[in-house]
Parts: C-alpha cells; structure tokens; sequence
C-alpha cells in the first residue's frame, strides 16, 4: 500500500493518495495499533486540509477523535469530532453517511460526558442528517429504507 500511496502523490493524485492513506490509518487500528494509525490519519487530514478534500480531512479527524477518546483525552477527542462534523458539511461527497457517523460519536462520547448543552443542539441535525441518508439508501434500492 506504501508503493501505491507514493505514486498516487507523483501523480498528483491527492484526493486518491488520502483516501488511501488513511486506509491504512484503518488497517493499523483493526489491529489495535493506535499509534501506527495516528500517524497515518495525520498525514492523511494533512493532505485533506491541504488539498481541500473535505471527506479525507473529515474522516481523518473521527479516527484520530477516536484514538483521542480511548486514550481518555476527551476534550481533545470532542475538539476532533467537532471538526470532522465541519468537514463533512462541506464535502464533496454526495452522500451525507459521514456526517451521520460523526454525529453519532460526536453524541455517544457528549451522552457518555454529560455535555448535554452541546447534545441538545445537535439533535435536529442529527435527525435531518439520518433522514436524508435513510432517503438516499431508500433511491439505491435497499430494501426496507425510506
């Protein structure tokens, strides 16, 4: 994977190259190796801020939220959250999948703190979000939605 994330940056590839990065960020924490994916999902937002990938930038940031969350830094976790939801609102992805997963970590960690203020106002939000994707799935066909 390291070969084709090199020759999708000679390419100019970026978008590709991020995406692919934080592949491997998602690799390194199936094996419980934190640390190994924090450097890739760094290097992935890196590309993603850099390049304007919004959904590279995004999911980068509900890993590295993630790695922050387990380790107990909580804030620190919140503060990435909080940017991924940024960066999915911005995406140029067509589905909005993103937003609602990072609403829900965003909600679990904020349930799990007490940070109801916070949680209150993301609830519309939330459901507008999951409602548009529950219709988006429903046009592809899956059965049982919308």
């Amino acid at each position: 994977d390291t070969l084709r994330v090199e020759l999708l940056g000679k390419l100019e590839m970026f978008r590709d190259q991020g995406e692919a990065i934080h592949g491997i960020g998602e690799s390194f924490m199936g094996m419980r190796q934190r640390d190994q994916a924090a450097i890739y999902y760094q290097r992935a937002r890196k590309i993603g801020e850099q390049h304007g990938f919004f959904h590279v930038e995004g999911r980068s940031c509900m890993g590295l939220g993630s790695i922050c969350i387990k380790a107990g830094r909580i804030e620190e976790g919140l503060d990435l959250y909080r940017n991924a939801l940024a960066a999915s609102g911005l995406s140029e992805k067509e589905d909005n999948n993103d937003t609602v997963v990072v609403l829900s970590q965003l909600t679990n960690t904020l349930v799990a703190t007490g940070g109801w203020d916070e949680l209150e106002a993301l609830i519309p939000r939330f459901r507008e979000s999951s409602l548009k994707e529950t219709k988006r799935l429903g046009r592809l066909g899956i059965e049982g939605l919308g």
